[in-house]
């Protein structure tokens, strides 16, 4: 998975693009393309965003640059915009990446899927993030689905000037901003579950409160992940605790934003972590507090579409896999033959945390 971003681009001065930044941000949005001296600033007093900018002034996360300033000359992340109408322009978009710009902003005027594709086939080994210029929602979604990997963002004006923002179809960016973040979900089967006696375990008190269905992902290898369910459900042993997630063995991997891992013992307060629902919506939260204790624990090994999976989790009741229905099993209850949500991979290893393609034996 890769983990969209939508880029919105307000068009106006300040007190006609302040309602659309307020509204914006509520809703989840945190990247914004700024061009005007002075909003940057009032824009961060609304929330927690990224700034993209051509101004030093405005002290911009991402710092838009002309194409031949190249990004090793530049201190921080650096972006790029370029008109693509023609097979060159195609062709300086992958110099500008293999150059090491961060970010490549396209507006292809006059074609649209075909360039799209091509970029996207050779950019995927790439660190660049391609974004598109888009006219609506629908032409944002057929960038996002092109070769079904789809770029990476799209940038959006929002023409403050001439709209009132209570007329602005933010719902259905939302929406979309939404589906975006989906990963692909399936059912594995349990086909082991062994007794290994006690190890340290990771628990993750999140900033956030859980909903049924939800949890975070954790596998011991990079081509699977089961989903553990967070601890949103009283029992007769404990209170609920609906921001934890008891995700298991310090070894294993949990999936994060942009398809990359880390290691649970990896994680400490403040951390990002991703948040993973049973049809595959997901979100971003970040760590309170971690808890590595002394537990005794259980190896579960599942198979799907081909694909063996394994994760070391706590033997305790309180822990649980989901059914097909976002519905807990607790790893007390399960049983041989049991089916349980997953996101498979199918990849073969990991290097800092990130898809590699070698020969890796992984059991």
């Amino acid at each position: 998975m890769n983990q969209k971003s939508i880029i919105f681009h307000v068009l106006g001065d300040w007190n006609e693009a302040k309602p659309f930044y307020v509204e914006a941000i509520t809703l989840g949005f945190t990247s914004f393309l700024i061009d005007q001296p002075g909003i940057a600033a009032k824009v961060r007093d609304l929330g927690l965003v990224q700034v993209i900018s051509p101004l030093a002034s405005e002290e911009p996360d991402i710092k838009l640059v002309d194409a031949t300033t190249g990004p090793a000359s530049m201190n921080g992340k650096t972006a790029v915009s370029i008109d693509l109408s023609t097979k060159k322009d195609e062709e300086k978009v992958l110099s500008l990446a293999k150059e090491g710009f961060d970010m490549v902003i396209i507006n292809a005027k006059d074609w649209k899927v075909i360039p799209y594709e091509n970029l996207i086939a050779d950019l995927q080994k790439e660190e660049t993030s391609l974004v598109a210029t888009v006219q609506d929602v629908e032409e944002a979604r057929l960038f996002f689905e092109t070769l079904e990997v789809g770029v990476d963002g799209v940038l959006y004006d929002i023409d403050a000037r001439s709209t009132e923002v209570d007329s602005f179809n933010f719902d259905e960016w939302k929406e979309f901003l939404d589906a975006s973040g989906r990963l692909d979900m399936s059912l594995v089967e349990i086909i082991k579950i062994e007794e290994l006696g006690s190890g340290d375990r990771v628990c993750v008190d999140t900033i956030s409160m859980l909903r049924q269905g939800e949890g975070m992902l954790v596998g011991s290898q990079a081509r699977g992940f089961f989903l553990l369910h967070g601890e949103i459900a009283d029992t007769e042993f404990v209170n609920s605790r609906p921001f934890r997630v008891n995700a298991g063995a310090v070894h294993s991997y949990t999936l994060g934003l942009g398809n990359k891992t880390k290691y649970l013992s990896e994680l400490e307060a403040g951390s990002e972590v991703l948040i993973a629902s049973h049809e595959g919506r997901t979100r971003a939260t970040r760590v309170g507090r971690i808890k590595i204790e002394t537990r005794p624990m259980l190896l579960v090994e599942a198979t799907g579409n081909g694909i063996t999976i394994s994760a070391v989790i706590q033997n305790a009741e309180t822990i649980c896999l989901v059914d097909k229905d976002g519905e807990q099993i607790s790893v007390a209850k399960l049983k041989i033959g049991d089916k349980v949500q997953a996101h498979l991979t199918g990849v073969a290893g990991r290097h800092f945390g990130k898809d590699i393609e070698e020969k890796i034996i992984e059991k």
